[in-house]
């Protein structure tokens, strides 16, 4: 019998961590928003909903891009491959149910969330052993820039494209979104003076091997980093100028008013 007025109680879902971190006896973790409640205990996420949903898939669009993001998130300030949330069932109840008043529970087949897949071991796991699930952002939010440039990111780190490429790609991404280097130095709050380190060592650095280009000997004489090797510490300031860039959008898709903490090279170690 069809259900007169349905209400989607509940969410679950499955959690797949990356498999090199391993949890020692973690407390349950509890979260709440606005709009629902979360409960993560072992690789079960429970997602309570206060809104009113008719239907599984309505709750799903407001929860999944939370989870995505918070996956996302997890990874840039850890370095572990993306956590993701794989979607079981649904609880459904009836508000007005026909007589007796028994309220109905069906449960709705789900689909995989997220992009899980085996990912080369390219990562450097900074806790091998973790006493504590990650934490879900506070301010930290996806859009098509955010989502893009952690495509790219993701892919350089498991092995399937050079530093330079990524980073100058994700650097003109945030870019584009923000209408020009300048404007989005001001619009996203970050200081003109990383964005355009960025852009010189990703367009002068490297040997032929690494670089993205052949550069023009008099184009470049400008630049410190003009045909630099690609050192570890290079490679490690690059390597966070873009999680920086990525999580900086991030936040600013939560909340534009984050600019006004505006970020400068004393944010990042010294690129050399």
């Amino acid at each position: 019998m069809a259900m007169k007025d349905p209400h989607v109680v509940s969410l679950r879902y499955t959690v797949k961590y990356d498999p090199r971190v391993k949890f020692e006896n973690p407390p349950p973790l509890e979260h709440e928003t606005e709009s629902f409640t979360l409960r993560l205990a072992g690789e079960t996420l429970m997602v309570e909903m206060k809104d009113h949903h008719a239907a599984p898939d309505s709750a799903r669009a407001l929860v999944e891009p939370f989870l995505e993001a918070w996956g996302i998130d997890t990874s840039l300030n850890t370095g572990w491959t993306p956590t993701t949330f794989n979607y079981q069932t649904a609880k459904i109840v009836d508000h007005a149910p026909p007589e007796p008043v028994v309220p109905g529970v069906i449960h709705a087949e789900g689909a995989e969330v997220g992009q899980p897949g085996s990912e080369a071991g390219t990562f450097t796991v900074s806790q091998p052993v973790a006493r504590e699930y990650p934490k879900p952002p506070e301010s930290f939010a996806l859009d098509p820039t955010v989502a893009s440039m952690f495509d790219r990111y993701r892919g350089y780190r498991a092995g399937r494209e050079p530093l330079f490429a990524m980073a100058y790609w994700c650097l003109t991404c945030l870019e584009r979104a923000g209408g020009g280097r300048e404007r989005a130095s001001d619009k996203y709050g970050i200081d003109l003076a990383i964005l355009r380190t960025l852009g010189q060592i990703t367009s002068t650095a490297g040997d032929p091997m690494t670089a993205r280009k052949v550069n023009d000997p008099k184009k470049v004489k400008d630049s410190k980093f003009a045909n630099s090797p690609l050192t570890p510490q290079l490679r490690t300031w690059v390597d966070n100028a873009v999680k920086l860039l990525i999580r900086r959008a991030g936040q600013y898709a939560a909340d534009p008013a984050v600019a006004k903490h505006r970020l400068t090279l004393k944010d990042l170690p010294p690129p050399t």
